[in-house]
């Protein structure tokens, strides 16, 4: 999965992320986030990493 947003020229930002099926109810995913703003010289990521259940 992979998504790209423009912010009104402040800045932009893209994400990509994956999940992965453990078993039936179960799955495991990731992702990573960039966020580039242009008014000011920070950049900002995150990684994300999680479990999901379904009982």
């Amino acid at each position: 999965k992979a998504q790209y947003q423009d912010m009104e020229n402040k800045g932009d930002s893209w994400s990509v992320g994956a999940d992965y099926k453990l078993g039936k109810p179960t799955k495991l995913f990731a992702f990573y986030t960039a966020n580039s703003f242009d008014s000011n010289d920070q950049d900002d990521s995150y990684i994300g990493v999680g479990l999901e259940h379904k009982f």
